[in-house]
């Protein structure tokens, strides 16, 4: 019985073992530089006019976080999962939580993509990275993801296309650059994709409505008697005298 008891002890404090430096390094408390990163990264670029979405962007910082820490554990596999598992959740909740035209989303999809590489869940990395391109072509980081991840899928021509198309909008990003040359692209860089001019509506005009006739002040020929109103006649005053005498009423024949 002593025996059995020690050996459970022992299995106990293994498992501890394995615990503590998640709850050490990987605490759901937000460390000091934590707090930095996502005051930086998050709620200094809050909106206070769009409260409806940005009360849930506390799990983005979640989803950032979670993702860099899994990072610092790559000797422990069990507990790297379990912090992208953490982080995919957070990202998550954004994007069930938020209005489909909220411009942070696409933020949150190259987020989210990020963990899901790590977590080797490729296929669904590439989706996430996508619609962060979609949401916003001017996210360079997605661009090179998504090309990393082809290029590790022995696809060149795919990821050299994404690289491409990243650097038509986002000319001059170093990172695109070197994998553009890596992958084979020749020199000059891609052309910047020119933004589309303003339109300009003019007033649309009726055809086939009568010209409105002008009239300088000295031209009388310009008006037609058509045009012109008639002036009234003037009333005649009621007779109120005699015949011969009408404006007099008490006066003799």
């Amino acid at each position: 019985m002593y025996r059995l008891l020690k050996i459970g002890l022992l299995a106990c404090n293994a498992m501890m073992g394995l615990l503590l430096p998640f709850e050490a390094v990987a605490g759901f408390a937000l460390t000091p530089q934590e707090e930095v990163m996502c005051q930086s990264m998050v709620y200094n670029r809050r909106d206070p006019s769009d409260i409806g979405n940005w009360m849930h962007m506390h799990h983005y910082c979640d989803c950032i976080r979670f993702t860099n820490r899994a990072y610092s554990l790559l000797g422990n596999p069990n507990l790297m999962r379990e912090s992208l598992e953490v982080a995919v959740g957070g990202c998550d909740y954004v994007l069930s939580h938020t209005q489909p035209d909220f411009y942070m989303r696409s933020e949150v999809h190259l987020q989210k993509g990020k963990a899901l590489s790590l977590l080797r869940q490729e296929g669904k990395a590439i989706n996430e990275f996508m619609e962060a391109i979609k949401g916003n072509p001017k996210l360079p980081q997605a661009y090179v993801e998504l090309a990393d991840i082809q290029a590790r899928n022995k696809k060149p021509d795919e990821a050299l296309k994404t690289v491409t198309e990243g650097l038509r909008h986002n000319p001059g990003t170093k990172s695109l650059q070197r994998r553009y040359t890596e992958l084979g692209g020749k020199l000059p860089y891609p052309a910047q994709i020119e933004p589309p001019p303003v339109e300009t509506r003019a007033a649309k005009v009726d055809e086939t409505a009568a010209p409105i006739p002008v009239v300088s002040p000295d031209d009388s020929s310009a008006v037609t008697p058509a045009t012109m109103t008639p002036a009234a006649e003037p009333v005649a005053s009621p007779l109120i005298g005699a015949p011969k005498n009408p404006y007099c009423r008490f006066c003799p024949d």
